[in-house]
C-alpha cells in the first residue's frame, strides 16, 4: 500500500507540472482577419497629428480615456491592419504607420515593433543591443497573465531623452498586449481586452503539450504502473 500511495502521488505531481507547462505554452490558432480590442487607460488631452503618405499629409485626432482601440489584422505575416482610435479610422495600412504615429517603438528601429512583431525575437534583440541604450531593456522568457492565462511575453522598454515607452508582446506571434508611451506632451497607455470578441482567448484555444512535458508524464505513468503491478503481486 505504501508503494501504491507514492506512485499515485508521483503521477499526480507530474500531471500538474505537465498541465502547467502546457498552459504556459498555449497555442494561438490565428486566422486572418482577426479583431483585437484595446482599452485606453491613459491619454493626453487635446489633439494629435496622424501623418501618412510619407509625412506629406496629416489628420488631427483625439483619444479619450476609457475609449477603445479597435484593431483588425488583415494579414499577420505582412502586418496589414485597419485601425480605429478616437475619431480616426485608417484602413488597410501597414503596421509601421501606427508604430510611427502612436510611438509604439523607437525611431532608429522603425518597422520592428508596433502592434505586430514579425521578425524573430533574436533578430530584434540583436538590433536593440546594437543601439547601446543605457536606460532601456529587452526581456524575454517572462510569464504574465493576459486574457485568462499565463503566457510567455516579451517586454521592451525605451527611456531615451523625451521618450519613455514600455511594450509587452505575446511571444509566439508578436501581438501587442500592453503599451505605455510618452513623448513630449503625447501620452498613450493601452491594454488588450479581447481577440475576436473573446475575453479569455488564450484559455479557450487548443493548448500544446511540450515534448519535454510529454516525456515526463509518460515516464511518470510508466513508473506508476510498474509500482502498482509490483504492489499487487
Amino acid at each position: 500500500m505504501y508503494y501504491l500511495k507514492n506512485a499515485l502521488l508521483f503521477i499526480f505531481i507530474f500531471s500538474m507540472f505537465n498541465f502547467y507547462f502546457a498552459n504556459v505554452n498555449a497555442v494561438v490558432l490565428w486566422q486572418d482577419p482577426t479583431e483585437v480590442v484595446y482599452l485606453v487607460n491613459e491619454a493626453n488631452n487635446g489633439t494629435n497629428a496622424w501623418y501618412y503618405d510619407g509625412y506629406s499629409k496629416n489628420i488631427s485626432y483625439g483619444i479619450s480615456v476609457g475609449s477603445y482601440v479597435n484593431l483588425t489584422i488583415h494579414n499577420m505575416e505582412k502586418s496589414i491592419i485597419s485601425l480605429v482610435i478616437g475619431n480616426l479610422t485608417r484602413q488597410n495600412i501597414e503596421d509601421i504607420e501606427t508604430e510611427d504615429n502612436l510611438i509604439l517603438g523607437y525611431y532608429p528601429m522603425l518597422g520592428k515593433f508596433g502592434f505586430i512583431v514579425n521578425n524573430s525575437w533574436g533578430e530584434v534583440n540583436s538590433e536593440f543591443e546594437g543601439l547601446e541604450l543605457n536606460q532601456s531593456s529587452f526581456k524575454t522568457n517572462l510569464i504574465d497573465s493576459y486574457l485568462g492565462n499565463n503566457i510567455e511575453i516579451v517586454v521592451v522598454s525605451f527611456d531615451v531623452g523625451d521618450q519613455q515607452t514600455v511594450l509587452i508582446y505575446e511571444k509566439d506571434h508578436g501581438l501587442l498586449l500592453f503599451a505605455r508611451t510618452t513623448f513630449w506632451g503625447y501620452l498613450l497607455e493601452i491594454e488588450i481586452q479581447s481577440i475576436d470578441g473573446d475575453t479569455s482567448y488564450f484559455t479557450s484555444q487548443t493548448t500544446e503539450v511540450s515534448p519535454f512535458g510529454f516525456i515526463i508524464i509518460s515516464m511518470g505513468l510508466l513508473l506508476g504502473i510498474m509500482v502498482i503491478k509490483k504492489n499487487i503481486k
